[in-house]
């Protein structure tokens, strides 16, 4: 062979090598979901309960460990992080707990989140805010 052929070739190899580990390697990433609660007025909804299940009968979101459900608290800005290894649609239920003289009875809402790898639901994005009443 040339020395321009080796040249070439050895290039080549480089090459297609670098595709297929950069490729075929990559595990895809966990679903995640953001979600906001939000009250009648549009306004964040700080410290609501926010449940996430498959549905109402309590199936499992994580058949492995056998957990029915998760439950997280809304941060400041209404919004809560959600990632999960398995995708699927998760229900979620939001409650808060009657904080003042404004809001005297608890407030619930419902909602649901689509979870699929490699891809972030955005309720701002994707659907609406959860309202909480």
């Amino acid at each position: 062979m040339k020395k321009g052929n080796i040249l070439v070739f050895i290039t080549l190899a480089v090459f297609v090598l670098v595709l297929m580990v950069n490729n075929s390697c990559r595990k895809p990433k966990d679903p995640k979901a953001v979600i906001y609660v939000v009250d009648s007025a549009n306004y964040a909804v700080q410290g609501a309960t926010i449940k996430i299940y498959i549905n109402k009968s309590n199936n499992y979101i994580d058949p492995v460990n056998k957990t029915a459900e998760f439950i997280g608290t809304s941060d400041a800005g209404g919004m809560l992080e959600f990632e999960s290894e398995f995708e699927g649609i998760r229900d979620v239920l939001v409650e808060k707990a009657a904080d003042s003289l404004v809001y005297f009875k608890k407030r619930t809402g419902e909602g649901f989140i689509r979870l699929e790898k490699d891809k972030v639901y955005d309720m701002s994005e994707e659907g609406s805010p959860i309202k909480i009443r």
